[in-house]
């Protein structure tokens, strides 16, 4: 009686995959996003708390980083957006406050771009502000 064997084609159960995959050692803008908005939630005791909604375009991923006021029906003020492809650099940054010294719309080339770009817009006035304003109408 003949052997049975199940047919195969070519090509099955073949992995092709290198034998290493690994992520890159590079810091993810959304990455870098949250953090801030975990810091900020601590650094106003909760009054406030930073998030970061993230969407996709289908060949984009489209980061928004929100400034939220939980007691005034979670009022969300959106600081600032943040888009890339597969890649994580470069990114375009978007909706900056008024008071950066840069344009409203620039491609950042690398994570040191980002982090020097994001720590401008934190520390700018206009940020500051609304902040500000922000704290004052949840402290009752």
């Amino acid at each position: 009686m003949p052997e049975s064997r199940a047919e195969s084609q070519p090509g099955d159960n073949v992995d092709l995959w290198p034998e290493e995959i690994v992520a890159t050692d590079i810091t993810p803008p959304a990455a870098i996003m949250q953090m801030q908005a975990s810091l900020l939630s601590k650094r106003t005791n909760y009054k406030l708390r930073g998030a970061v909604e993230t969407t996709n375009t289908g060949r984009k991923l489209v980061h928004t980083f929100c400034i939220v006021a939980p007691s005034l029906e979670d009022y969300r003020y959106e600081l600032f957006t943040v888009s890339h492809g597969v890649m994580p650099y470069p990114v375009e940054v978007t909706i900056a406050p008024n008071d950066v010294k840069i344009p409203p719309s620039k491609e950042l080339k690398d994570e040191q771009g980002f982090l020097d770009w994001l720590r401008a817009v934190l520390s700018s006035g206009e940020t500051k502000r609304v902040v500000g304003a922000l704290l004052a109408q949840v402290k009752g």
